[in-house]
C-alpha cells in the first residue's frame, strides 16, 4: 500500500489508500472534503397550513462537494460514506396571530426531529421575526433526505424567501 496515491483518472488523491472517489481526497479510504449545501426558499409562502407540521419546498439550491444532492421536494439527500452532518435552519416570517410559530429539521418525516424551535411571541404585521435552528451535529445514513418544516397557529402569517437564500433556508454539511 502507497503512503500517497495520485490517481489522474479519478482526478483524486489517497493518503494509506488506493482514491475511490472522482475528485476526492481520502485518507486511509474515507473522503475528507466536506461537502455543503443550502436549499432555499426563492419566493414568499402565503396561505399557509394551519396546525400541523408543513414541510417546505425549498426550491432553490446552493452547494459545495459531491456528498449531499438536492431533491425536487426541497430536501437535501445524504449520499455514500456520510454518517455524521451539521444541521441549521432559518426562517423569516411576519404574523399578527397569538400563538406558537415552528420550525423543524427532520430527517425522513416531520416526526423524526432532528432540530426544534419556536416563536411564542406575540408577532405585528409590521414586523419581521427570524426563527432560526443553530448548528447542530446529527446522525444519518445513505439515502436519508433532510427537510424543514413549518408550523403556524392560523394562514395569515407569510413566510419570506428571496434569490439569494438570506431569509428562508436550511443548510446540511457532511464533517463524517
Amino acid at each position: 500500500m502507497p503512503i500517497i496515491y495520485f490517481d489522474r483518472l479519478l482526478s483524486s488523491v489517497g493518503f494509506n489508500c488506493f482514491p475511490t472517489e472522482a475528485q476526492s481526497v481520502e485518507a486511509n479510504g474515507i473522503n475528507v472534503l466536506r461537502s455543503v449545501m443550502t436549499k432555499y426558499l426563492t419566493a414568499d409562502l402565503g396561505n399557509l397550513s394551519v396546525n400541523q407540521y408543513t414541510k417546505i419546498n425549498l426550491n432553490g439550491t446552493n452547494s459545495f462537494g459531491s456528498r449531499l444532492t438536492s431533491t425536487s421536494d426541497g430536501g437535501i439527500k445524504i449520499g455514500p460514506g456520510v454518517s455524521k452532518v451539521l444541521i441549521s435552519a432559518r426562517m423569516l416570517i411576519s404574523s399578527s396571530t397569538v400563538g406558537a410559530h415552528y420550525i423543524r429539521i427532520g430527517k425522513n418525516n416531520y416526526s423524526n426531529v432532528l432540530g426544534w424551535v419556536s416563536h411564542t411571541n406575540q408577532f405585528t404585521s409590521a414586523t419581521f421575526e427570524s426563527i432560526d435552528i443553530t448548528p447542530a451535529l446529527v446522525d444519518v445514513s445513505e439515502n436519508d433526505v433532510i427537510y424543514m418544516y413549518y408550523y403556524v397557529p392560523s394562514s395569515s402569517p407569510t413566510i419570506y424567501g428571496n434569490t439569494t437564500g438570506c431569509q428562508t433556508s436550511l443548510t446540511v454539511e457532511t464533517v463524517g
